[in-house]
């Protein structure tokens, strides 16, 4: 079912002031998780680089680099809008992947024409910023990382999600603030299940 939003901003012309099509195609056209970005959309900052270690030794001319495979890197990419369709659906957009503490941070599928022969990378969303008006137009800065998780080793199964503490370490952690707060000595959890006479 599509997710509706409703308006959160006041219009910034009068109706049939600004018109256009709400998706463009070709090198103004990039894809989120299946989903056309509305307006357009150009990548401003992002590449691909390898992680190196240049093995350099003191007083010694030039190094001999070992590569470690590729490092992740942070793709940067700017959303036109000129109309209210246009910004209606970015909002959206930015709902469904945007960063939000309520939901795990699953890496989607990022396409665009600049991103060169693959056309595509999986990422992350985890910076949305602020609108930046320019009189009729507004622009939507969105901070994407790249996700690249090791290959599995031993025929262990390959990571797909971000990585999560486990639950036991995180009430663990509050008890230790608490204690430390009321300036008493932490109680280590019992790891007995607890049992109810009937």
């Amino acid at each position: 079912m599509p997710l509706v939003l409703s308006r959160s901003f006041p219009a910034l012309a009068p109706t049939g002031g600004a018109a256009g099509p709400v998706y463009l195609t070709g090198w103004d056209l990039g894809v989120l998780g299946g989903d056309r970005i509305a307006g357009k959309t150009r990548i401003v900052r992002g590449g691909f680089r390898l992680k190196i270690d240049p093995k350099q030794r003191a007083g010694a001319n030039g190094s001999r680099p070992t590569i470690h495979g590729l490092e992740p890197q942070e793709f940067e990419i700017e959303i036109t809008a000129w109309t209210e369709k246009q910004r209606e659906q970015i909002l959206v957009l930015v709902d469904r992947y945007g960063p939000n503490s309520n939901r795990l941070s699953e890496p989607v599928e990022f396409r665009h024409p600049q991103i060169g022969t693959s056309g595509s990378v999986n990422v992350i969303v985890y910076d949305c910023r602020i609108i930046e008006r320019d009189g009729l137009i507004t622009k939507h800065r969105m901070q994407l990382l790249h996700w690249l998780p090791p290959a599995a080793k031993g025929g262990k199964k390959a990571v797909t999600t971000t990585p999560v503490r486990a639950v036991r370490n995180v009430r663990r952690e509050d008890a230790e603030r608490r204690a430390a707060d009321a300036g008493e000595t932490p109680q280590a959890p019992s790891t007995t299940p607890s049992t109810f006479a009937p």
